[in-house]
């Protein structure tokens, strides 16, 4: 995931929330004379309103990566804001003065801004820049696993063995070995998907599959999906890597919504390699005699 752009338009959105917000609570009476026809109190919530909105920006900002789920609420109260203040311009008998429309129509082309660099940095988050296939969206995980690089390998390449592994998953059945192999997994909520081999290398430790995103019962909205593991060495430990290149349906929306897909699945595989650990290290000990 490449956060910067997101951040950097979380970060802007929050600088001139605050801003705002400070000079309504500041100059609360001359800005309620300046804008029109509107009570004093009012701005005085708005500005309120603005820094507790500031400081949850903030602290979306300083997450180790921007949460997507609050990254598109807030993006949607920009919108809103924005539809907001197109309404109230164009009311009949609109309070705002000619100074109040400018301020009005100011803020709302800066939050506009604001958005549309939040959608472009959601986007940017999990752009496919990986290239492995001809899909639209990627995402990776890679964590270091405290067991042989070897071990772990057979653990990945025993592919009816992930059921073992995955708290989402209830049962796990393979047909065929290798090149030929099908995997069909269902999770606790009874959904199934199958996934087809195709790449296995045992000299690399990597292993490829193509989902089988067009079965009309497949539970992501995706039009194309495929995943991988590779396994590198680190000495005596294992860099795991799991990866994922997906294109979402709905077009531009969809690609935009990417994000949460890749949130959902970040948490299920780390767990899941985390558990595969475990299980390598419980083998190796075994190996060894301890």
């Amino acid at each position: 995931m490449n956060p910067t752009l997101l951040r950097i338009a979380l970060g802007g959105n929050a600088l001139f929330s605050a801003v705002c917000g400070l000079i309504l609570i500041s100059i609360t009476e001359s800005a309620a004379a300046m804008i029109g026809d509107v009570d004093a109190w009012i701005l005085l919530l708005l500005g309120v309103g603005l820094l507790l909105f500031a400081a949850f920006l903030g602290w979306n900002v300083w997450r180790p990566t921007p949460h997507p789920v609050y990254a598109m609420l807030i993006t949607g109260a920009d919108l809103g804001w924005v539809a907001g203040s197109a309404v109230l311009m164009l009311l009949p008998s609109t309070p705002l003065s000619a100074t109040g429309t400018r301020v009005v129509i100011g803020v709302a082309g800066v939050v506009l801004v604001c958005a549309l660099l939040q959608l472009a940095g959601l986007r940017a988050l999990t752009r496919n820049r990986r290239g492995a296939t001809t899909a639209r969206s990627a995402f990776e995980i890679t964590k270091r696993a405290e067991a042989p690089p070897a071990v772990v390998w057979d653990i990945v390449r025993d592919l009816e063995r992930i059921g073992e592994f995955s708290p989402s998953l209830e049962s796990v059945e393979v047909m065929g070995e290798k090149m030929e192999a099908r995997r069909t997994c269902k999770n606790r909520s009874g959904q199934r998907w199958s996934e087809d081999v195709i790449e296995w290398n045992d000299h690399a430790q990597a292993l490829t599959v193509r989902f089988d995103a067009e079965a009309p019962d497949f539970p992501l909205p995706l039009k194309e999906m495929y995943g991988g593991w590779t396994i590198d060495s680190a000495g005596d430990h294992a860099d795991v890597t799991v990866w994922y290149e997906y294109t979402v349906a709905g077009g531009l929306l969809g690609e935009i919504a990417a994000p949460l897909i890749a949130h959902q699945v970040r948490g299920m595989m780390t767990t899941t390699i985390s558990n595969m650990e475990a299980e390598a290290q419980r083998m190796a000990a075994v190996t060894a005699g301890v």
